[in-house]
């Protein structure tokens, strides 16, 4: 006899699957100000502060549930990824020519023009973050190559193609470790781990392709197989492009949103291993920090379940599990990228007492349970 799942039971897994398309949010105001635009500066500013709803939430500390419900594997969870690309695309596209239309000649044009490259800095640089870095973080990690492959398109319109390399090949393998350039040391402020990571990341990327293709030389036709190589040659490319067809205003804008996704990146980056050191052979649950906040769990395509990506790396967003241990952040991501970008020391003090509380990082004593961990294999690419 087949066993039906109660009503309580399908009640929570439509609500599982539906709250993810929350994750559409920042994609459909950012499209909604770019095809309403230009803006005069006054409505700019007004497109900025709906963005601070996810802030909010996550200071309330608005959360999900604890609870793991078996999600079935589907299509639609496949579907919603190549939306929010396709929204990142058309987004970026629809941004180059609206800033073929800004003006420069008065002081009331500039205005307008400066208060909309503000809005493209919170409003597309949030879009290009959720929609483009974070999917192709998802695809990167997909077994079909076509997948990995999409990925690596999204993060060359990232201009952060080499985090292919270096996330899969790197930051996997050596997370927690003082060698690891994405992990946040234990009293590291941002603004010293953003000048470690920016530069680190891209020379281990670097020097995993040269360790792969076994190049030796400055001067090698092995390079034309370099991953990281290959990025840079498209991310260049791709700017000359821009700006041959679209002009310096275009360039500027793309900069923009550019910049914006790879510094809130590394904002997730500096949060999730923030002072956790790793003694065990593979990542466990004690190695990520984690989150129960609502907009953490959909918007960001499970971002807060984080450690248990970093125990199973390919099971795929919608089925990431809470673990019932590790250090747990004070507030979901939203709210602590505004905490670590303006109030740095509050955001060590919070951490460091979890870490205290929980007897991590600098504070462990003994070795943790490494059975804890969900068994899992680490990163597939070789």
């Amino acid at each position: 006899m087949v066993k039906t799942p109660s009503k309580q039971n399908l009640c929570r897994l439509w609500h599982s699957q539906a709250g993810f398309l929350a994750s559409f949010w920042a994609p459909g105001w950012s499209s909604a100000f770019l095809l309403t635009g230009p803006h005069p500066w006054w409505q700019s500013l007004l497109w900025i502060t709906p963005m601070g709803l996810p802030v909010l939430l996550d200071f309330l500390n608005i959360e999900t549930t604890d609870k793991n419900i078996t999600i079935p594997d589907s299509h639609g969870f496949s579907l919603l990824l190549m939306a929010l690309a396709f929204f990142f695309v058309s987004n970026t596209i629809l941004l180059l020519f609206l800033a073929q239309q800004w003006q420069w000649n008065s002081p009331l044009s500039l205005a307008d023009t400066l208060a909309e490259l503000l809005a493209v800095k919170f409003l597309l640089g949030s879009n290009a973050t959720l929609s483009g870095i974070l999917v192709a973080h998802e695809m990167i990690h997909r077994k079909r190559p076509w997948w990995r492959q999409l990925g690596r398109l999204l993060l060359v319109l990232c201009c952060y193609e080499h985090f292919y390399t270096e996330h899969l090949r790197g930051h996997h393998w050596r997370v927690g470790r003082p060698e690891d350039s994405a992990t946040a040391r234990f009293g590291e402020s941002y603004r010293t781990f953003w000048r470690r990571t920016l530069f680190g990341q891209f020379k281990s990327a670097w020097l995993l392709e040269n360790q792969r293709l076994g190049v030796e030389t400055a001067f090698s036709t092995k390079y034309l197989h370099h991953r990281v190589f290959q990025g840079c040659l498209m991310e260049l490319l791709l700017l000359m492009g821009i700006v041959s067809f679209f002009g310096a205003a275009a360039l500027l804008a793309f900069g923009v949103q550019a910049w914006m996704a790879i510094r809130n990146l590394e904002a997730v980056n500096y949060i999730q291993h923030w002072g956790l050191c790793r003694s065990g052979n593979k990542p466990g649950p004690y190695d990520a920090w984690h989150t129960r906040a609502w907009c953490s769990h959909f918007m960001l395509l499970n971002l807060a379940r984080h450690a248990h990506h970093h125990c199973q790396p390919h099971v795929p967003y919608h089925q990431l599990k809470h673990l019932p241990v590790g250090p747990h952040l004070p507030y979901g991501y939203f709210a602590l990228m505004f905490l670590i970008a303006y109030r740095n020391a509050h955001f060590q003090k919070l951490a460091t007492n979890e870490l205290r509380r929980m007897q991590l990082g600098p504070f462990k004593k003994g070795k943790l349970n490494p059975d804890i961990s969900p068994a899992g294999s680490g990163p597939l690419d070789k």
